[in-house]
């Protein structure tokens, strides 16, 4: 192993562990595989795990090994999972980078949004009017991008968004934002479904589930695209949907206060 891979290495376990682990029913532990003295995470949320070995060429010429363990999610999907990581970790590999943070994040996005993915996989059946019949649950997204510039990806961001009938706003530019609240699968969905496109940087810096069912937070109502200067604009949109602490604190990276 070459000792500038294994300062590498141990520099973003450390960043990564001062991260992960402080949230509930999550879990983030670093250690050695006994038989080749290797460095190894795992990412525990709830039921479900990420583990990840490091070879002795990461990050400058190898991947990452990734191995998921999620007992409630579908093999199907489960295997899809994989293979995303797998690609993930591929890409970093090529551009000789450190691809851990990016790995942990497409998990646990994938396992808050596996409510919607199991609904999908489930068939139809007797109870399907029943299921129906109760309340539907509603959610909300604070998501922060490096940037949003491609028109298609604009265009897609909106189109989506009102397909589903969410409320939010999207604020293109350097960075890009989106605010969106509505139906918790819907949610969810159009989430998956945006990070599915190749972004630089895509995180979900805020979340809520279990919102009341028939009182929206307040953004806006056919869902919008701002102008790329409006982060003025789209602070006040928080504001008024409640919103305005955590798009500081979360989104913006803000101080509270």
């Amino acid at each position: 192993m070459m000792a500038d891979d294994l300062s590498r290495q141990a520099n973003e376990l450390a960043a990564l562990s001062a991260m992960y682990g402080s949230a509930e029913g999550e879990s983030f532990t670093v250690g050695e595989i006994t038989s080749t003295g290797e460095l190894a995470c795992t990412l525990t949320v709830c039921d479900a795990s990420l583990s990840v070995e490091l070879p002795q060429g990461y990050p400058s010429a190898e991947p990452p090994r990734v191995s998921v363990s999620c007992p409630i999610m579908p093999t199907a999907s489960r295997e899809e999972l994989a293979q995303e990581l797998d690609q993930i970790a591929a890409d970093g590999a090529a551009s000789d980078r450190e691809i851990l943070f990016e790995l942990l994040q497409a998990f646990q996005q994938r396992m808050a949004e596996l409510p919607a993915l199991q609904l999908k996989q489930q068939p139809s059946s007797s109870h399907d009017s029943e299921a129906r019949s109760l309340p539907t649950s509603r959610a909300a997204r604070l998501i922060w991008y490096h940037h949003i510039k491609s028109q298609e990806k604009r265009k897609n961001i909106v189109a989506w968004a009102r397909d589903r009938k969410l409320r939010g706003f999207c604020k293109p530019g350097f960075p890009g934002v989106i605010a969106v609240e509505g139906e918790a699968a819907a949610c969810a969905e159009y989430v998956g479904e945006l990070r599915a496109l190749r972004w630089q940087a895509m995180e979900v810096r805020w979340e809520a589930t279990d919102l009341p069912t028939d009182a929206p937070l307040g953004l806006p109502e056919p869902f919008a695209e701002l102008a790329e200067s409006a982060m003025g604009e789209a602070a006040a949109l928080c504001e008024k949907a409640g919103l305005l602490a955590a798009f500081r604190t979360a989104v913006l990276k803000l101080e509270k206060g």
